[in-house]
């Protein structure tokens, strides 16, 4: 023991490597597989991963949709694990080569589908009917206390167009500002 190191700096030092590291390196290391970790962290891993492929611009800040459902978790989680050559071939050109992609895509779980909207006058529309300018219930009860977003011209769009990345607003105002979508900048040669 050297003179500079007390009895009590030693067992510290000693309880942190025996308890403290395996244990933050455990933790660490599980994130990655955990389905309950951030959208914003899986999602940084992928747009990094999609960098290291030269896939996408490097510090390219694509957006997402928040939060990450279990589906969408389970396929970049499946991404994060393939190939540069097999990812531009499945992002690039739609097909899934014989690679391992394919065998994880078939396990995760099927799109969710969002509930039915029920009108006032209890008949079922489908929830994509809710808040999209056209009346849909009989009664117009599905366009009733929609959230909306003003244009910068006066106009007013359903809160849900706003950087969709279709132009809602004539003046093009519902998608300025916002980050682009994956598809927009994605590098495809």
């Amino acid at each position: 023991m050297s003179r500079s190191q007390s009895p009590m700096m030693l067992t510290n030092k000693l309880w942190c490597r025996l308890f403290i590291v395996p244990l933050l390196t455990a933790a660490a290391a599980g994130l990655g597989a955990c389905q309950g970790n951030s959208g914003d962290i899986l999602w940084r891993e992928y747009e990094a991963k999609l960098a290291g492929c030269q896939l996408i611009p490097r510090g390219a800040d694509a957006r997402h949709a928040e939060p990450l459902d279990n589906r969408t978790r389970c396929l970049i989680n499946c991404f994060l694990q393939e190939s540069c050559a097999d990812l531009r071939t499945f992002l690039c050109y739609f097909t899934i080569s014989d690679a391992p992609l394919d065998p994880c895509i078939s396990r995760c779980p099927p799109q969710s589908q969002p509930d039915d909207f029920v009108c006032r006058n209890g008949v079922t529309v489908p929830a994509s009917a809710r808040c999209n300018l056209a009346q849909d219930c009989s009664d117009g009860s599905d366009e009733i206390d929609c959230p909306t977003f003003s244009c910068q011209n006066g106009d007013e769009i359903p809160d849900r167009y706003r950087c969709d990345g279709n132009q809602d607003c004539s003046d093009g105002s519902d998608e300025a500002g916002c980050l682009p979508w994956l598809q927009s900048i994605l590098i495809c040669r």
